[in-house]
């Protein structure tokens, strides 16, 4: 029998939902700029600041990533829950043993609340949101300063401002 004696890594990333006015990256990078200190991050072995992180995003937009209508995206949400509570289900019914049913319901409770704030601020001028995932070693951005810091600081990243709004999913 082999034992792992080193470390085992979770290959989970986190989904960062930047809602903005406007159309264009530029938009995008240009609201982020205003808003630099939250993103100057110096923890553990890594560093970054927003200039670091709207590089990582702009090398990505339009050759990987799109940025979507946000009114064209609130019902991806509701479809994305539905099927989150589908799977549940059925690992549940089917004898799985771990319990899905309580891994899951988290993901359940951000896509409800990312859905809810998405329908509201339709209603207060946004436009446009980027999705993005950021992780150590998983995800759109993976690994190095800006992948590594914004999967573990995420839920000190989220913010609603006037001209832009952050909210973040883990996902497994």
């Amino acid at each position: 029998m082999k034992i792992k004696s080193d470390f085992i890594t979770n290959s989970s990333s986190t989904a960062f939902f930047f809602f903005f006015k406007g159309e264009k990256i530029q938009d995008l990078s240009n609201v982020l700029r205003k808003y630099d200190n939250v993103f100057e991050r110096d923890e553990f072995e890594y560093k970054m600041n927003v200039e670091d992180l709207v590089s990582s995003i702009e090398n990505l937009v339009p050759s990987v990533l799109q940025i979507k209508d946000i009114d064209k995206l609130v019902p991806q949400f509701l479809e994305n829950i539905q099927r989150l509570i589908e799977t549940c289900y059925k690992e549940n019914k089917e004898g799985d043993k771990f319990d899905s049913a309580k891994y899951f319901m988290g993901d359940v409770r951000d896509r409800l609340k990312t859905y809810e704030i998405s329908k509201d601020i339709l209603k207060k001028g946004f436009t446009k949101v980027l999705e993005i995932e950021f992780g150590d070693n998983d995800g759109h951005v993976a690994g190095g300063n800006v992948g590594t810091l914004m999967d573990y600081k995420h839920s000190s990243l989220e913010m609603k401002k006037e001209d832009l709004v952050i909210l973040t999913e883990s996902r497994h």
